[in-house]
C-alpha cells in the first residue's frame, strides 16, 4: 500500500535528463555561461555543517560565480569562516521575514543575472550548474528547481525500519511529484537547489 502513490506518480513523470545533457553541452562549450551568485541563507545551523555547503558550492564547476554566505544569525565565527574559505559574507540588522527577507535582503547587493540557492545544510553536485543553467537559454523560463536527495532518513520511515526500502516524503516529492508538475511547464519552488533568473524575480517584486 505504502508503494502505490510512488507507483502513480511514477507513470506521470516527464523525465528532463535529455534536455539537461543537451544544455550541459552549451555550458561546457562556453555558449552560454551567465554570471551567477550563489545564496547559502543561514541562521544558527553549526559552523561544521555550513563549511561543509561552503565547499560543496565551491567545488562546482563553473565560472563565473561568487557565493554570498546570507548569516541572518550575525555570527563573528560565520564571517571568520567565510574570510578563511574566501566566499562573500552578508547579515542584516534585523531578521524580519526570515528566511525570504534574509534573501530579499542580499539581491540588491549583488549582480549575477542568475541566482542559486541552497540551505545551509545542502550541499550541491559539482556539476549542478552545468545541469541547471543551460536551461535559461530560453527566454520564458524563469526558474529550474532540481532534485533533491536526503542522506538522513525521514523519522517515521526509519522507526519503522523501511528506510532502505522506501525514500522519504520529500524525496518522493522531489522526484516523482515535482517531474509531474513540470511537464505542463511548472514547478514547485523548493526553497533551496533552484536557480532563478533575477530579472524575473525583480519583476515579481
Amino acid at each position: 500500500i505504502l508503494g502505490l502513490p510512488q507507483l502513480f506518480w511514477v507513470s506521470k513523470v516527464k523525465d528532463y535528463s535529455q534536455e539537461a545533457d543537451l544544455n550541459e553541452i552549451s555550458v561546457k562549450e562556453g555558449n552560454y555561461r551567465p554570471r551567477i551568485d550563489i545564496f547559502i541563507p543561514t541562521y544558527n545551523e553549526p559552523e561544521s555543517i555550513v563549511r561543509r555547503t561552503i565547499i560543496g558550492c565551491q567545488a562546482i564547476d563553473y565560472s563565473p560565480k561568487t557565493i554570498y554566505l546570507l548569516d541572518d544569525g550575525q555570527r563573528s565565527q560565520i564571517k571568520s569562516l567565510c574570510q578563511e574559505l574566501g566566499c562573500e559574507y552578508i547579515t542584516r540588522s534585523d531578521r524580519r521575514h526570515y528566511k525570504a527577507g534574509n534573501l530579499n535582503h542580499a539581491l540588491p547587493q549583488t549582480q549575477g543575472e542568475l541566482i542559486a540557492v541552497f540551505d545551509a545544510d545542502f550541499v550541491p553536485t559539482r556539476n549542478f550548474l552545468q545541469r541547471t543553467v543551460g536551461f535559461f537559454q530560453q527566454p520564458d523560463i524563469g526558474i529550474v528547481q532540481s532534485h533533491q536527495n536526503f542522506y538522513n532518513p525521514d523519522a517515521i520511515v526509519r522507526n519503522l525500519g523501511l528506510a532502505n526500502y522506501l525514500t522519504t516524503n520529500r524525496e518522493s516529492f522531489s522526484r516523482y511529484i515535482q517531474p509531474t508538475i513540470g511537464s505542463v511547464g511548472a514547478t514547485i519552488c523548493d526553497g533551496s537547489a533552484f536557480v532563478v533568473r533575477r530579472r524575473d524575480l525583480e519583476n515579481i517584486g
